[in-house]
């Protein structure tokens, strides 16, 4: 449990400061005339590289070399989330009548829940989990 709880921790710190950054950096471009969809994607990306090495080297703690079939299941673990995120949100707010920003905060928690669930048993599963037991 203490190990789970760690991870949890670490993956909580990561997203944190992605997101931070990507906030600064959407400021910022927007102060600079860009269209607030332009800060939005150059973030979704450089925060995709920025969740990837943090999660794979620091939350989950693998030291191996990225392989183009973990780097494809991070790519697809972030997509699943924004859409999971989009879809959640599009249900608490449209279906649900919630008010956009507790359903913000609420989403957070439901999409972070399920990445770290997802990164966790799918994209960085400990070396035990991939291991099968010898007969």
């Amino acid at each position: 449990m203490e190990r789970v709880l760690g991870k949890l921790g670490r993956f909580g710190v990561v997203g944190i400061v992605v997101t931070a950054f990507n906030y600064l950096l959407y400021v910022t471009m927007i102060s600079f005339g860009f269209h607030y969809l332009v800060p939005t994607t150059v973030g979704w990306f450089l925060g995709l590289v920025a969740a990837f090495v943090g999660n794979k080297y620091w939350t989950f703690g693998r030291r191996s070399r990225t392989s183009a079939r973990e780097a494809g299941r991070f790519i697809f673990a972030y997509v699943l989330q924004l859409v999971f995120g989009s879809c959640t949100l599009l249900m608490m707010i449209d279906g649900l009548g919630l008010d956009p920003n507790p359903a913000y905060f609420i989403n957070l928690a439901l999409t972070a829940g399920f990445s770290f669930l997802f990164l966790d048993r799918f994209v960085f599963p400990s070396p035990a989990a991939t291991t099968a037991p010898s007969a």
